[in-house]
């Protein structure tokens, strides 16, 4: 099994009703020597939110984004080291149920990433190969005081590759490409959330 930690910032903007833009850039920590993923990668989306009623609210985005990554794993079961770089386009969809002080819901997102200049193991270089990947992941958010512009927010979630290992010696690669796409993975995140603009558009 395999540990690492993510730092990532997110922002939001609703330029026009119903209009939804978004960036996002996140950054892994090399938390060992034997066991590690080192990992850079920035993502732009487009999308779209509604209101259902009083309390729930949906929405969809579809964006790119481009990455490094650098992983290296040693176990029982498996172990490999891989670097290279990935881009991927990804369209989602999300649903949220607003409670007095915050926020619960889920989202599910589709990606589809392209592996390019992966180098494995003693360096021998992957052909170009492409992952399509199904993200499941489930919010809570908390408003901290009463002016509900500050949240602490936990998130739990899902990531499955559409690869699988192989020793079939007719695909010599097709362990190598599901090692370097990261298999199934579980993620599990904490932090705060600022919404400056809430108090306003509640007056209106």
């Amino acid at each position: 099994m395999q540990y690492d930690g993510h730092v990532e910032a997110m922002g939001a903007y609703t330029p026009l009703p119903h209009v939804l833009m978004t960036v996002a850039a996140a950054m892994a920590i090399k938390l060992g020597e034997q066991n590690y993923l080192v990992n850079r990668q920035a993502e732009i989306g487009l999308g779209t939110y509604w209101k259902l009623g009083n309390k729930w609210l949906l929405n969809g985005i579809g964006g790119a984004g481009t990455a490094y990554g650098e992983r290296k794993e040693s176990g029982f079961f498996s172990s490999g080291y891989n670097r290279g770089n990935y881009q991927k386009l990804f369209g989602q969809a999300g649903l949220a149920y607003q409670k007095h002080k915050g926020a619960v819901g889920i989202t599910y997102r589709l990606g589809r990433i392209y592996y390019r200049n992966i180098q494995h193991n003693d360096s021998r270089p992957i052909p170009l190969f492409r992952d399509t990947r199904h993200e499941y992941s489930l919010f809570y958010r908390h408003a901290l005081g009463n002016q509900q512009k500050w949240y602490v927010q936990s998130i739990l979630g899902l990531s499955l590759s559409s690869l699988r290992p192989s020793d079939d010696n007719y695909r010599p690669f097709a362990s190598d490409k599901w090692f370097a796409a990261g298999g199934g993975e579980y993620l599990f995140s904490i932090g705060a959330v600022w919404r400056p603009s809430i108090s306003a558009r509640k007056s209106q």
